[in-house]
C-alpha cells in the first residue's frame, strides 16, 4: 500500500532540509521517509519557490493566455475536421452508388444509424426499406388495368374499379 503525505508535512521536512541543521538522511530516518523521496520534494519545492512571489494577476493572465491558445488550437482543429468531413461527404456521394453507401451503414458502430446515414448522404428510410416483389395477382391486375386503359382512356379510377369488378370479378379497395 502506498503512503500519501500531507502537503504541510512535506513543506515542514523540505524546510528542515533547506535550513541545513541536519542531513537529508537524518531527517528522512527521523520521519520514516525515504531519502530519495525527500530529495524529490526538496527539488520540487525549490523549483516552485518563485511562484510563491508571483502576483496573483500575472498567474491569472498566464492561465487565461494558455486557455485562449488552447481554445484557438481546438477551433483550428474543428475547422479542419469539418472541411475534411464535407469533402469526404461530397466525394463519397458523387463517386459511390447509393446501394453501396447503404451497405456501409451498420448498427454496431458507435455512431447512430441516423448519423451514419447523414454522413453517407443516404435517406435514413432507405436503410430500413426491404423491397417486396409484387404478387402474381397484383401483376395480373396491373396488366388488366393497362389493357382496359388502352381500350377506354376515359375511365377514371372509380369507373375502372367498377369495370374490373363487373367484368373480371376483381375487388379493388381504393381506401387502404
Amino acid at each position: 500500500m502506498r503512503t500519501t503525505y500531507a502537503p504541510e508535512f512535506k513543506a515542514k521536512l523540505v524546510l528542515e532540509v533547506l535550513t541545513g541543521e541536519a542531513t537529508i538522511k537524518e531527517i528522512a530516518s527521523g520521519n520514516n521517509v525515504s531519502p530519495n523521496l525527500l530529495t524529490r520534494w526538496k527539488s520540487e519545492g525549490v523549483d516552485n519557490l518563485p511562484s510563491l512571489f508571483e502576483n496573483e494577476n500575472s498567474k491569472l493572465r498566464k492561465q487565461a493566455k494558455a486557455h485562449e491558445a488552447q481554445v484557438e488550437e481546438l477551433y483550428k482543429r474543428i475547422g479542419k475536421l469539418s472541411t475534411e468531413l464535407e469533402w469526404l461527404k461530397k466525394n463519397l456521394a458523387d463517386n459511390t452508388p447509393a446501394d453501396e453507401r447503404i451497405a456501409m451503414i451498420t448498427p454496431e458502430e458507435p455512431l447512430s444509424i441516423r448519423r451514419q446515414a447523414g454522413l453517407l448522404g443516404v435517406n435514413r428510410s432507405t436503410v430500413y426499406y426491404k423491397k417486396v416483389d409484387p404478387s402474381d395477382e397484383d401483376l395480373i391486375i396491373e396488366k388488366l388495368i393497362d389493357q382496359t386503359y388502352m381500350e377506354h382512356p376515359e375511365f377514371g379510377s372509380r369507373r375502372m374499379r367498377e369495370w374490373l369488378h363487373r367484368e373480371h370479378d376483381i375487388v379493388i379497395n381504393l381506401n387502404p
